[in-house]
């Protein structure tokens, strides 16, 4: 099961960032709605953390991945990317950080969670 940012059955979402949307044009003039999402995510059978990222721009969307030898946890990536947009002169509060619960292996579970929170729309495919 591939969502929109991680793929659910293969790794578990440990943590969602998002910088608010109030603040995307000051990174990019062609930043889209909901500009830019991170997901951190742990390989359920490796351990491997890594973070998908994403930046939707009007005319298209771009991801890459991070990866870290050695240990990351999920605030740590947050803190880096806290700096990040510090660099940019854009303040702390701007990266929202979101923990769902353990799936306890169940990815359906970290699914309802961010859309009980509005943070992901289910869509359907036809």
């Amino acid at each position: 099961m591939s969502t929109a940012g991680w793929i659910a059955n293969e790794e578990k979402l440990l943590c969602l960032l998002l910088i608010d949307d109030s603040v995307a044009h000051e990174l990019s003039y062609l930043a889209g709605p909901a500009f830019w999402r991170g997901f951190v995510v742990e390989n359920r059978v490796t351990g491997e953390v890594c973070m998908r990222q994403r930046f939707k721009y009007k005319t298209h969307t771009s991801w890459s991945v991070i990866r870290s030898p050695g240990e990351y946890l999920p605030g740590t990536i947050a803190a880096l990317m806290v700096g990040a947009l510090a660099c940019k002169g854009i303040a702390a509060d701007k990266l929202h950080s979101f923990y769902p619960p353990d799936d306890d292996g169940d990815p359906f579970k970290t699914i309802e969670w961010l859309t009980q929170r509005d943070l992901i729309e289910e869509k359907v495919e036809a």
